[in-house]
Protein backbone atom coordinates (compact mmCIF):
# COMPACT_ATOMS: atom_id res chain seq x y z
CA UNK A 1 0.00 0.00 0.00
CA UNK A 2 1.21 3.65 -0.75
CA UNK A 3 -0.25 6.96 0.14
CA UNK A 4 -1.64 7.22 -3.55
CA UNK A 5 -3.74 4.22 -3.42
CA UNK A 6 -7.04 4.67 -4.62
CA UNK A 7 -8.29 1.27 -2.47
CA UNK A 8 -7.25 -1.38 -0.60
CA UNK A 9 -7.77 -4.88 -0.54
CA UNK A 10 -7.28 -7.33 2.26
CA UNK A 11 -7.03 -11.26 2.55
CA UNK A 12 -9.36 -13.30 0.69
CA UNK A 13 -11.44 -15.32 2.93
CA UNK A 14 -13.16 -18.91 2.14
CA UNK A 15 -16.20 -19.42 4.30
CA UNK A 16 -16.63 -23.31 5.84
CA UNK A 17 -20.29 -22.92 4.24
CA UNK A 18 -19.19 -21.66 0.80
CA UNK A 19 -15.69 -23.04 -0.64
CA UNK A 20 -16.21 -22.10 -4.11
CA UNK A 21 -16.22 -18.80 -3.05
CA UNK A 22 -13.92 -16.27 -2.31
CA UNK A 23 -14.83 -13.27 0.06
CA UNK A 24 -12.74 -10.15 -0.75
CA UNK A 25 -12.84 -7.06 1.58
CA UNK A 26 -11.86 -3.28 0.06
CA UNK A 27 -11.65 -0.85 1.98
CA UNK A 28 -11.07 3.11 1.45
CA UNK A 29 -7.59 4.20 0.55
CA UNK A 30 -7.14 8.07 -0.86
CA UNK A 31 -10.96 7.15 -2.27
CA UNK A 32 -13.99 5.49 -1.52
CA UNK A 33 -15.67 5.52 -4.83
CA UNK A 34 -17.28 2.24 -4.86
CA UNK A 35 -20.71 1.17 -5.68
CA UNK A 36 -21.99 -1.78 -7.14
CA UNK A 37 -18.82 -3.54 -8.65
CA UNK A 38 -18.71 -2.63 -12.07
CA UNK A 39 -17.10 -5.32 -14.26
CA UNK A 40 -13.87 -3.38 -14.77
CA UNK A 41 -13.91 -2.99 -11.35
CA UNK A 42 -13.97 -6.78 -10.59
CA UNK A 43 -11.52 -7.31 -13.16
CA UNK A 44 -9.03 -5.09 -11.93
CA UNK A 45 -9.27 -6.67 -8.62
CA UNK A 46 -8.81 -10.07 -9.45
CA UNK A 47 -6.11 -9.33 -11.71
CA UNK A 48 -4.02 -7.57 -8.78
CA UNK A 49 -5.00 -11.03 -7.07
CA UNK A 50 -3.91 -13.17 -9.76
CA UNK A 51 -6.89 -14.88 -9.97
CA UNK A 52 -8.68 -16.23 -12.78
CA UNK A 53 -11.77 -14.41 -13.84
CA UNK A 54 -14.77 -15.85 -11.87
CA UNK A 55 -17.95 -17.20 -12.90
CA UNK A 56 -20.20 -14.66 -11.16
CA UNK A 57 -18.87 -11.69 -8.74
CA UNK A 58 -21.48 -9.41 -6.63
CA UNK A 59 -20.32 -6.58 -4.58
CA UNK A 60 -22.25 -5.26 -1.55
CA UNK A 61 -21.18 -2.88 1.74
CA UNK A 62 -20.60 -3.28 5.23
CA UNK A 63 -19.48 -1.42 8.79
CA UNK A 64 -16.53 -3.64 11.02
CA UNK A 65 -14.07 -2.68 13.53
CA UNK A 66 -11.51 -4.90 12.29
CA UNK A 67 -10.42 -2.27 9.83
CA UNK A 68 -10.49 0.79 10.86
CA UNK A 69 -7.50 3.09 11.26
CA UNK A 70 -9.55 4.41 14.22
CA UNK A 71 -10.80 1.50 16.88
CA UNK A 72 -10.92 4.19 19.65
CA UNK A 73 -12.98 6.87 17.52
CA UNK A 74 -15.93 8.46 19.09
CA UNK A 75 -17.42 8.48 15.96
CA UNK A 76 -19.19 5.52 15.58
CA UNK A 77 -19.11 5.55 11.30
CA UNK A 78 -14.93 6.15 11.83
CA UNK A 79 -14.76 2.66 14.55
CA UNK A 80 -16.97 0.83 12.57
CA UNK A 81 -15.44 1.72 9.11
CA UNK A 82 -16.89 1.30 6.02
CA UNK A 83 -16.05 -1.54 3.84
CA UNK A 84 -16.99 -3.53 0.75
CA UNK A 85 -17.29 -7.25 0.56
CA UNK A 86 -16.76 -8.43 -3.10
CA UNK A 87 -17.86 -12.01 -3.37
CA UNK A 88 -16.33 -13.90 -6.23
CA UNK A 89 -18.06 -17.13 -7.18
CA UNK A 90 -16.31 -20.16 -8.98
CA UNK A 91 -17.12 -23.58 -10.12
CA UNK A 92 -14.98 -25.31 -7.42
CA UNK A 93 -12.07 -24.38 -5.05
CA UNK A 94 -9.22 -23.22 -6.05
CA UNK A 95 -6.19 -21.62 -4.84
CA UNK A 96 -6.63 -19.02 -2.52
CA UNK A 97 -3.68 -16.22 -3.13
CA UNK A 98 -1.88 -15.16 0.17
CA UNK A 99 -1.08 -11.34 0.62
CA UNK A 100 1.82 -11.13 2.28
CA UNK A 101 1.53 -7.68 3.45
CA UNK A 102 -1.76 -6.41 4.06
CA UNK A 103 -3.43 -4.37 2.93
CA UNK A 104 -2.61 -4.85 -0.87
CA UNK A 105 -3.33 -1.34 -2.45
CA UNK A 106 -5.21 -0.79 -5.81
CA UNK A 107 -4.90 2.09 -8.20
CA UNK A 108 -8.81 1.38 -9.21
CA UNK A 109 -11.69 2.69 -8.63
CA UNK A 110 -15.76 1.25 -9.45
CA UNK A 111 -16.82 2.75 -12.75
CA UNK A 112 -20.44 2.04 -10.88
CA UNK A 113 -19.81 4.39 -8.56
CA UNK A 114 -22.27 7.81 -8.57
CA UNK A 115 -23.37 10.30 -5.60
CA UNK A 116 -25.82 7.86 -3.81
CA UNK A 117 -22.93 4.94 -2.89
CA UNK A 118 -21.75 7.78 -0.56
CA UNK A 119 -20.72 5.58 2.06
CA UNK A 120 -21.69 8.01 4.83
CA UNK A 121 -25.38 8.17 3.59
CA UNK A 122 -25.85 4.39 2.86
CA UNK A 123 -28.47 3.23 5.85
CA UNK A 124 -28.78 -0.27 7.14
CA UNK A 125 -25.37 -1.42 6.18
CA UNK A 126 -24.80 -4.88 7.88
CA UNK A 127 -22.68 -4.70 10.94
CA UNK A 128 -20.03 -7.58 10.74
CA UNK A 129 -17.89 -8.28 13.59
CA UNK A 130 -14.36 -10.02 12.88
CA UNK A 131 -11.83 -11.66 14.52
CA UNK A 132 -8.84 -13.53 13.59
CA UNK A 133 -7.94 -16.30 15.83
CA UNK A 134 -4.41 -18.50 16.00
CA UNK A 135 -5.93 -21.79 14.33
CA UNK A 136 -9.48 -23.62 13.86
CA UNK A 137 -9.83 -25.05 17.47
CA UNK A 138 -9.67 -21.41 19.35
CA UNK A 139 -12.06 -20.13 16.91
CA UNK A 140 -14.22 -22.52 16.49
CA UNK A 141 -14.59 -22.92 20.68
CA UNK A 142 -15.03 -18.93 20.33
CA UNK A 143 -18.00 -19.42 18.10
CA UNK A 144 -19.35 -21.94 20.68
CA UNK A 145 -18.92 -19.87 23.39
CA UNK A 146 -20.45 -16.81 21.79
CA UNK A 147 -23.37 -18.88 20.61
CA UNK A 148 -25.96 -17.11 18.36
CA UNK A 149 -25.60 -17.07 14.15
CA UNK A 150 -21.74 -17.37 13.31
CA UNK A 151 -19.58 -18.41 10.81
CA UNK A 152 -15.90 -19.38 10.24
CA UNK A 153 -13.84 -19.17 7.35
CA UNK A 154 -9.84 -19.44 6.19
CA UNK A 155 -7.07 -16.85 5.97
CA UNK A 156 -4.72 -19.19 3.95
CA UNK A 157 -1.52 -19.59 6.03
CA UNK A 158 -3.20 -17.01 8.53
CA UNK A 159 -5.16 -18.58 10.65
CA UNK A 160 -8.86 -18.36 10.93
CA UNK A 161 -11.87 -15.67 10.60
CA UNK A 162 -15.18 -15.85 12.83
CA UNK A 163 -17.94 -13.87 11.88
CA UNK A 164 -21.30 -12.67 14.01
CA UNK A 165 -23.51 -10.06 11.83
CA UNK A 166 -24.93 -7.96 14.56
CA UNK A 167 -27.58 -6.64 12.21
CA UNK A 168 -27.95 -3.70 9.96
CA UNK A 169 -26.66 -0.46 11.37
CA UNK A 170 -30.09 2.35 10.50
CA UNK A 171 -28.39 5.49 10.31
CA UNK A 172 -31.35 6.99 12.16
CA UNK A 173 -30.75 4.74 15.28
CA UNK A 174 -27.37 3.08 15.51
CA UNK A 175 -27.19 2.48 19.22
CA UNK A 176 -28.79 -0.85 19.46
CA UNK A 177 -26.71 -2.30 16.77
CA UNK A 178 -23.78 -0.89 17.90
CA UNK A 179 -24.32 -1.72 21.63
CA UNK A 180 -24.55 -5.63 20.41
CA UNK A 181 -21.34 -5.18 17.90
CA UNK A 182 -19.70 -4.13 20.55
CA UNK A 183 -20.65 -6.18 23.02
CA UNK A 184 -19.96 -9.22 20.63
CA UNK A 185 -15.87 -7.45 20.14
CA UNK A 186 -15.27 -7.97 23.59
CA UNK A 187 -16.49 -11.43 23.94
CA UNK A 188 -13.88 -11.91 20.86
CA UNK A 189 -10.98 -10.54 22.06
CA UNK A 190 -11.68 -12.35 25.67
CA UNK A 191 -11.87 -14.98 23.55
CA UNK A 192 -8.04 -14.50 22.34
CA UNK A 193 -9.41 -13.28 19.00
CA UNK A 194 -7.42 -9.85 17.05
CA UNK A 195 -10.66 -7.94 16.70
CA UNK A 196 -8.37 -4.91 14.91
CA UNK A 197 -5.77 -5.45 12.28
CA UNK A 198 -3.46 -2.88 13.64
CA UNK A 199 -3.13 -5.20 16.49
CA UNK A 200 -0.93 -7.67 14.74
CA UNK A 201 2.83 -7.25 14.41
CA UNK A 202 4.07 -5.06 11.79
CA UNK A 203 5.33 -8.20 9.96
CA UNK A 204 1.93 -9.19 8.96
Amino acid sequence: MTDFDALNIHQPIVWDDSPTVLDVTITKGESYYVGTGGPEFVEAVVHKLGLPPPLKSSLSPFRSQLFTDEPNASDWQDKWQIAWSLLLEYGSPLKVPTIAKEPLGIDATDETYNDQHKHWLLDAVPCRVLADFADDASAKAAAKAIGGTTRVGARPKQGRRLEIVAGPIPLDAPEPVLKRGNAAVALLRRAGGVTNLREKPASD
